[in-house]
């Protein structure tokens, strides 16, 4: 057997820690190259947390309008999913959107809206249970479809409302509420079409003009500007 040759030896090993080095390198190149790039958020990500509060005001203000014309059980019932709707939107805001702590009041606030849609669909002709009679509702519930404007609301009335504006349909004016309303938009001039059962007043500073319910509170219309119709 005959000796090894150092100088052969050496070349092998370096041969073989040179492949190693060069596979290592590769490989690692290779496993960055395949790391998904980090993505950044888009503006869109960025503004849809605040798209659950839009869809919740433009949900009020279509149960708000369907209540103007419901009569039947169906239509009320129409009118129930829509305030049920609004009120899970305004649910489903997120902590971290600027309309958060609104939403939270509004959820609380669209809940009488909807106990009385629903009160409405359970006695409104059509119904099958309409002719058994209901119980007499107490003194402070939400009047009777006689004594009680319709909610109404026009998109067209609303367009150059904003957000905050809006979001104020379907609340009561009273207490709180209605002193930040005075302290953010002015002391409000009752107009000429004040009636025993509606109060309308326009509020000069956000330059719009409400109609609400003096029995139960409820601003049931939000118009832009001045106006007594």
């Amino acid at each position: 057997m005959h000796p090894s040759n150092p100088l052969l030896v050496i070349l092998a090993a370096g041969f073989l820690l040179s492949v190693n080095g060069c596979s290592s390198s590769d490989i690692t190149s290779e496993g960055r190259s395949n790391e998904p790039p980090a993505v950044q958020p888009t503006a869109e990500a960025q503004t849809a947390s605040t798209e659950p509060f839009r869809d919740a005001v433009n949900q009020a203000m279509e149960a708000a309008e369907l209540a103007q014309t419901a009569k039947t059980a169906e239509q009320w019932e129409n009118v129930a999913v829509s305030w049920q709707q609004a009120i899970s939107l305004m649910q489903t805001v997120p902590e971290s959107s600027p309309n958060y702590e609104t939403a939270q009041q509004k959820a609380v606030e669209y809940q009488p809206n909807l106990e009385y849609a629903q009160r409405n669909a359970n006695t409104a002709p059509g119904n099958a249970t309409s002719s058994t009679p209901a119980s007499s509702p107490t003194d402070d519930s939400t009047p009777a479809n006689d004594s009680t404007p319709a909610n109404d609301s026009s998109p067209a009335d609303e367009s150059a409302l904003s957000p905050e504006v809006e979001a104020l349909l379907g609340t009561e004016y009273v207490g709180s509420q209605a002193t930040e309303m005075i302290s953010q938009y002015g002391a409000p001039e009752m107009l000429s079409g004040s009636t025993n059962v509606t109060w309308v007043a326009y509020f000069p500073e956000g330059d719009f003009t409400i109609a609400a319910d003096r029995k139960t509170n409820i601003i049931y219309r939000i118009v832009p500007g001045k106006t007594s119709e």
